[in-house]
């Protein structure tokens, strides 16, 4: 999985998160960026295949601090078939996957197939104040 950073003095849109240069791009070994990594604007995209360990349903949960979202194809291998599965409009509190402020926390059951490598993409958007960014799975 990769992770790209973008750090700014302006605010960020998720559209800008596509045209601009990262200050930062590292592999991850985990969908969670670090607690309160900057009080000031920055995003960031993690980006890479989850592959199923087995056929079943699978949700995604997700809690972020300012705003996030998560693209996801359901047809193996193709990123150009990702469309927003989750998202999330306001801040939440660390790691709490339940109902808040209106917003969805997980995304719909998808039945994924064992072996098949599917595209995802998380974009996290950080405004001001504290900033967190965590996935979790549930199968």
């Amino acid at each position: 999985m990769r992770r790209k950073i973008f750090n700014t003095t302006n605010g960020l849109s998720y559209g800008m998160l596509s045209s601009l240069t990262p200050q930062q791009e590292i592999i991850a070994p985990d969908l969670q960026a670090q607690v309160n990594f900057k009080n000031g604007p920055y995003g960031n995209v993690f980006s890479g295949y989850f592959v199923a360990p087995a056929t079943a349903a699978y949700r995604f949960m997700m809690s972020c601090d300012d705003v996030c979202q998560i693209k996801f194809s359901n047809v193996s291998m193709d990123p150009t078939q990702a469309q927003v599965v989750l998202s999330i409009g306001s801040h939440t509190s660390y790691r709490a996957y339940n109902y808040v402020f209106g917003d969805q926390l997980s995304t719909a059951w998808m039945n994924l197939t064992q072996g098949e490598a599917y595209f995802f993409e998380v974009d996290h958007i950080q405004g001001y104040g504290g900033d967190h960014l965590t996935v979790a799975l549930e199968i």
